[in-house]
């Protein structure tokens, strides 16, 4: 989740840069929201084939992997300029899909015994909102005073950093016996 709030609220200094997408002001939201239409599907489609995957590739390499997909499209992002259609578009997607994979893991169900799944997923929400904190708290406040290009490098880092520290703590369904 720190991936998509970081994008969601950086991207909008991109759009209106002069240097960058140079969008104006009164589109600012028909451009982010049709951003988020178009990924929206492919969100969609990462949740449904999620399981599929953890279970063919098993569970820290799938998070692994489609993480640092993920902070790859976040890092890429700056470089898409000037063109909206079709690369901010390509990469917003692809970040959609290769983060939506992991929010979907099994994990909870790996790990909790049957009758503490219900809380083991409440702590995973929480996760997802500790993401948000770190990045909007942290990160976007960190990298304020940053190019465009340097707090979207900075961001990356953070989330490959995190990634691989989060993925040396995944054990595989069966090691855990």
């Amino acid at each position: 989740m720190m991936i998509l709030t970081f994008f969601n609220a950086q991207v909008m200094f991109l759009l209106t840069d002069p240097k960058m997408f140079n969008v104006p002001l009164d589109k600012i939201g028909y451009v982010s929201g049709l951003l988020a239409s178009v990924a929206a599907p492919f969100s969609i489609f990462a949740a449904l084939v999620a399981g599929y995957v953890f279970e063919i590739c098993g569970r820290r390499k799938t998070i692994l992997v489609c993480l640092l997909i993920a902070a790859c499209t976040l890092g890429i992002t700056p470089w898409t300029a000037p063109k909206l259609v079709p690369w901010l578009f390509v990469v917003k997607c692809a970040q959609q899909f290769f983060v939506n994979i992991p929010i979907c893991n099994p994990l909870c169900a790996d790990y909790m015994q049957h009758d503490a799944i219900g809380r083991g997923t409440s702590i995973n929400g929480l996760g997802l909102i500790v993401g948000e904190v770190l990045s909007m708290g942290v990160l976007f406040r960190f990298t304020a005073d940053m190019s465009n290009t340097m707090a979207f490098a900075v961001a990356t880092a953070a989330v490959i950093l995190l990634t691989l520290i989060v993925t040396l703590m995944i054990k595989e369904p069966e090691d855990l016996v």
